[in-house]
């Protein structure tokens, strides 16, 4: 039940967020470790697993009305637990982030404060919940990127990977946001791809040499990103979109590592393990929901 409150298949897809920031800040620095991210991932992983349990606190209400049986409307977690639990992961994650270093420490805190917003107020919002979301990710690349460099890393190729994967999150946020209903999504399914095309051109016209390998992930990306965007045209089966918002999830693992990949040769242990973590994510999803 706690795998599943904490939608275990989404976890593997966050350590790449600060390992990207990671590697990205060592481009813009020119210098430094991107091993200095690696702690970094551990505050990520607390915070997004605290921010899942509370999401479900928060839900709860609905949930027994439209999901019954996830953990807390169905009695396998307490609201007690999941609270205790969501509290200790948080004074965890802000502890270990202030302990890297206080630009990281702010960020994480700022993190925090968005993922209560998002839980408590702008979920109830399409779009404003949407953007949230994905501000939240582009913190956790932040978080990351802070780790290696400090304040002086949150510039250039950084930001930029953090709003690329702000945008491709804002958007597959959208299509998830009535996933337990048939109704039309219109454009919605096309914007992932969209994102990917934008970065995939950037990219292409900013790397040289070794790092052009960061490429290739994207494309695989764009490819699977398009087939879900034929599979959600119209008013798609929630039995459809729900399995598809998790692949879209999973897709981040990609973009992550395409990211990494920038820093090559430094980069590409990080970037392959990304990868390789891709089809993991996938057979894990086989038994929990990432929606």
């Amino acid at each position: 039940a706690w795998l599943q409150l904490v939608r275990v298949p989404n976890l593997l897809t966050v350590p790449g967020d600060p390992l990207a920031g990671g590697c990205l800040a060592v481009v813009v620095l020119g210098g430094g470790s991107a091993l200095s991210a690696l702690p970094a991932a551990c505050v990520s992983l607390l915070l997004y697993a605290a921010g899942l349990v509370l999401n479900d606190c928060f839900d709860l209400a609905e949930d027994r009305a439209e999901r019954p049986g996830r953990p807390l409307p169905s009695g396998a977690v307490s609201p007690r637990q999941a609270l205790g639990v969501a509290s200790v992961l948080v004074i965890a994650g802000l502890w270990l982030a202030y302990a890297l270093g206080p630009t990281t420490g702010t960020v994480t805190s700022a993190l925090f404060a968005m993922i209560l917003l998002y839980n408590g107020l702008l979920k109830r919002h399409a779009l404003a919940g949407a953007l949230a979301m994905g501000l939240c990710r582009a913190l956790s690349v932040l978080v990351g990127a802070t780790a290696v460099g400090g304040a002086a890393a949150l510039t250039g190729p950084v930001m930029g990977a953090a709003l690329c994967i702000a945008a491709y999150i804002s958007a597959v946020t959208g299509i998830a946001d009535q996933e337990h209903r048939t109704v039309p999504l219109g454009p919605k399914p096309g914007m992932p791809v969209v994102v990917l095309l934008v970065t995939l051109i950037v990219l292409a016209g900013t790397v040289r040499g070794g790092g052009l390998i960061s490429l290739f992930p994207l494309a695989v990306a764009i490819g699977i990103a398009m087939q879900l965007a034929r599979m959600l045209k119209g008013a798609p089966d929630p039995a459809v979109v729900q399995p598809s918002i998790g692949r879209y999830i999973r897709l981040l693992l990609l973009i992550q590592a395409g990211f990494c990949f920038v820093l090559f040769p430094a980069g590409a242990g990080m970037g392959l393990a990304l990868v390789l973590l891709w089809p993991l994510s996938g057979w894990v999803g086989r038994w929990f929901y990432a929606s």
